[in-house]
């Protein structure tokens, strides 16, 4: 045998392993509400692929501060189509996840009038023209059930209510108890919120599942105390993620971590996470993840937000985003960075995925606390690779495999796996882009089963590279080769 690094992997013995790499930009762009101190609040991609991003202008009106709720379109590429204010309401407001839209394009703003107490639900048409503009109880939130909107209101008496594309209620029913809801993700005929009881972060804080098909409340799961959670998402297999800070010391207000845990269907938590962005306990006054979304197909989920940049609670502020494994929500790559016109605060509000698996993130960036020069907003598209999860087989491998080589790029290691369906003489080598043999990773007789071997370049070049594999099964009847391209990049 050779003195060669090898593990076996068949079986029940072949488990849970993770690699990710971290994101890439695949294009960036900015822009404001053309206002001074513009705040973006959520984005909602709609049937055509054009982001809908909402938010509030804030200008200088009549010698003090106003609020105008606003509403942008941009499209697939990351270029505003229209943009468009609430010119009626010179104090106002529209937060998290306060957009929706419907199959015939048309967009869905809540709004609130601080002046009046007054609510509103405005629809535009695909160019942004206002249709109409009603009154309606305290919105918290807007999202789409079969071409439905799905509008939870809040208050003494908390509704979901289902309306169609005129804004009527065509159907509702009571949450049964007292609390305000937001964050709400729909899964299937189900919709999953977020509630919380009073204000602050020690409030307490529940986790919600509604029945859309039968307008009834099914769970509520209390998540336990110091919980400050801002966003939740689902999965493809029905597995729900609430994302947020918690408190990590009781006596200590400012001490807030990062905060994520994954529940089953019935409302049973699978894990949770806890972490810092700064790497003294002391130093970490804000670490606020007000954002989560995932991805099945890349078996990731990704957190964002922000954390306090000095060691101080001083209000500067650094984005980050974050990527967790869905099934151990092992941390697999966190991005910290200061958007580029910043010199006071750099934060993610709002993450989604795209229908090509790609990460989107609206953000935004101040410049100094009064917004001289104006506030930036910033929406950003990224390629992930994700998260790649090895299950456990249920049986022996049936036919002959090679699979590409991870991490690909890599620098020196990367690791190569293959599959043999019985008991094989086995050839695995590396060539370099001439042809020329390199190196010599398998020269023997295998049993059947999974195997992986490690190769080391620490002493080559930058460069591609191949690895080939022959196999031929003991008996003689069964043959296999195969050629893949790794690359090494110092």
């Amino acid at each position: 045998m050779k003195n060669l690094t090898l593990m076996l992997l068949c079986g029940a013995m072949f488990v849970g392993l993770v690699f990710a790499e971290s994101p890439s930009t695949m294009w960036s762009k900015q822009f404001t509400l053309n206002g001074k101190i513009d705040q973006p609040g959520s984005i909602f991609i709609d049937n055509s692929g054009n982001f809908l991003v909402n938010g509030t202008q804030d200008s200088a009106i009549s010698s003090k501060r106003g609020l105008i709720p606003a509403l942008c379109k941009i499209s697939p590429y990351g270029e505003v189509i229209w943009l468009k204010v609430e010119t009626n309401l010179i104090k106002g407001g529209s937060g998290f996840a306060q957009v929706a839209s419907l199959s015939d394009g048309s967009s869905y703003l809540s709004t609130i009038d601080w002046e009046s107490s007054g609510y509103y639900l405005t629809k535009r048409d695909p160019e942004g023209n206002v249709i109409w503009t009603k009154t309606t109880p305290y919105v918290s939130s807007l999202s789409v059930y079969k071409d439905t909107l799905v509008v939870l209101i809040i208050g003494a008496d908390p509704k979901c209510q289902l309306r169609n594309a005129d804004g009527e209620v065509v159907r509702e029913f009571s949450l049964g108890i007292n609390m305000q809801t937001a964050a709400p993700v729909v899964y299937k005929d189900f919709l999953y919120t977020v509630s919380y009881d009073g204000s602050g972060i020690k409030s307490g804080y529940s986790l919600l599942k509604l029945s859309l098909s039968e307008s009834k409340l099914v769970w509520r799961r209390i998540i336990p105390d110091g919980a400050f959670v801002r966003s939740c998402a689902t999965d493809t297999d029905g597995y729900v993620y609430v994302a947020g800070s918690k408190l990590t010391n009781d006596s200590t207000i400012g001490q807030i971590a990062h905060f994520i845990a994954k529940f089953d269907s019935d409302g049973n938590k699978i894990w949770e996470k806890l972490w810092y962005s700064r790497d003294t306990y002391d130093g970490n006054y804000q670490n606020f993840t007000t954002s989560v979304a995932v991805n099945s197909d890349k078996n990731l989920v990704v957190t964002g937000g922000f954390f306090q940049k000095g060691g101080v609670q001083d209000g500067l502020r650094t984005a980050y985003i974050r990527g967790f494994a869905i099934s151990t929500g092992d941390s697999v790559w966190e991005k910290q960075w200061d958007y580029p016109e910043a010199k006071y605060v750099s934060q993610v509000f709002s993450l989604t995925f795209t229908t090509d698996c790609c990460l989107i993130v609206l953000g935004n960036s101040v410049s100094s606390s009064m917004g001289d020069p104006p506030n930036v907003i910033h929406l950003e598209k990224y390629s992930v690779d994700g998260v790649l999860e090895v299950k456990t087989p249920k049986q022996l491998p049936e036919i002959f495999s090679l699979e590409q080589n991870y991490p690909n790029p890599f620098n020196p290691t990367t690791t190569i796996r293959f599959a043999l369906p019985g008991a094989s003489n086995v050839v695995l080598k590396i060539y370099d882009a001439l042809g020329r043999e390199v190196s010599t990773l398998v020269n023997d007789q295998l049993t059947s089963g999974y195997h992986e071997r490690q190769w080391n370049a620490g002493t080559l070049s930058s460069g591609i590279y191949f690895y080939r594999i022959t196999a031929a099964s003991t008996d003689g009847k069964k043959k296999f080769t195969e050629s893949k391209k790794l690359l090494l990049m110092k």
